[in-house]
């Protein structure tokens, strides 16, 4: 007698997945000056300034970015991106903070931005 190769699960044991909204931000490493900003001062922004505002927590994504100046220059440069998850009821606030954080950033380390992409739309998230 054959057997199906899995048994379906029952509804009951499926796992509800929570509606969030997800930002990335994507910081630039290298200053005018030509310096990079260090692991240390990187390190110090996330921990002073992004985890106090989503202290239930983010990722950060060690990348490599380009754009065009405002000079007109294509730039090459080390950048990380931060990937933040939110609820619906926090979109307003988690968007004050986002914008705050971006301020930050440029403020400390001489940045003309840091870019922001909003997902327009929820995704699914399950925490097993």
């Amino acid at each position: 007698m054959a057997t199906a190769p899995f048994a379906p699960v029952p509804i009951t044991h499926l796992r509800a997945f929570d509606r969030y909204f997800r930002t990335e931000l994507y910081f630039g490493m290298n200053k005018p000056s030509g310096v990079e900003v260090t692991t240390d001062q990187w390190s110090k922004f996330l921990a002073d300034e992004v985890t106090p505002r989503f202290p239930d927590g983010l990722t950060v994504i060690d990348a490599a970015g380009q754009f065009r100046s405002a000079s007109g220059t294509i730039v090459k440069e080390k950048s990380r991106m931060i990937i933040l998850l939110y609820r619906k009821r926090d979109r307003e606030s988690a968007s004050r903070k986002i914008d705050e954080i971006r301020a930050v950033y440029c403020k400390l380390f001489d940045q003309e931005s840091v870019m922001r992409i909003d997902l327009r739309r929820s995704v699914e998230v399950s925490f097993e």
